[in-house]
């Protein structure tokens, strides 16, 4: 909800698909067959939207919508449809930070909600790991973890990106009895003592397995950074747009 609140801000015309996830969780335990099929179900859905293959899709779980620009890649090879749909696959933050057919950027329509970089709100910004492997983008701008760090600038707050490897809990895996252990032990080497330090500051994580894994062992929630975005909107409009 809080996405959609921040796409209709910036003026778009949002359609939900119907069907849920990229099949991100069937690839990650092997189950190659059922995620092609899934994958497919998605595509057709996608094409019957948009048929011309112009709409961007965007997304908010990062091990989701990287699944559609990289593992569709490999699971249907030379497939021109997966090709131009991995183009114009976006995280939401991605999408926000790059610029509109005016040629400015969507995020600066809410930058009237910016405040004093000496009185901004501080966020500890933990990235996702698919986020942290995102490789630059042919157009210049931001992606992953940092896309996430310029959106949530840009519409007022003082990010703070934690230095650290992965939370630990790699989807399922902290979540298995035999790897519980692990994931506390690969959490405490730098993310769980960059929060302890910083007691004052909001939390930020894209990816739902890291959210639980932070909230669950440290008690402190952490936001969808869209979610912090979409606490800004109080006082502005919201306007159709572009579909997307």
């Amino acid at each position: 909800m809080d996405a959609l609140k921040v796409l209709q801000a910036v003026g778009c015309k949002v359609k939900l698909l119907s069907i849920i996830g990229a099949g991100r969780t069937l690839i990650s335990k092997g189950f190659l067959k059922q995620a092609k099929q899934h994958a497919k179900r998605l595509m057709d859905e996608i094409s019957a939207i948009d048929p011309e293959g112009k709409l961007p899709v965007i997304g908010l779980e990062p091990s989701e919508i990287y699944t559609l620009r990289d593992e569709f890649l490999d699971l249907f090879p030379g497939d021109e449809f997966v090709t131009s749909l991995a183009r114009r696959v976006y995280m939401i933050d991605e999408y926000l930070i790059r610029p509109d057919d005016g040629g400015s950027l969507r995020i600066e329509n809410l930058s009237q909600r910016a405040v004093a970089s000496d009185t901004r709100t501080h966020v500890l910004l933990h990235g996702h790991c698919y986020q942290k492997a995102q490789p630059p983008a042919k157009d210049g701008y931001p992606t992953g973890v940092l896309a996430s760090s310029a959106m949530l600038e840009n519409a007022g707050y003082a990010v703070a990106i934690i230095d650290n490897g992965c939370c630990g809990m790699a989807g399922a895996f902290g979540y298995e009895a035999e790897h519980y252990t692990l994931s506390m032990q690969v959490a405490e080497l730098a993310l769980f003592p960059a929060i302890n330090r910083d007691k004052e500051a909001i939390l930020a994580a894209a990816g739902i397995s890291c959210q639980t894994q932070i909230e669950d062992a440290t008690g402190r929630h952490a936001f969808h950074p869209i979610s912090l975005v979409a606490r800004l909107l109080s006082s502005l409009p919201i306007d159709g747009g572009d579909i997307c």
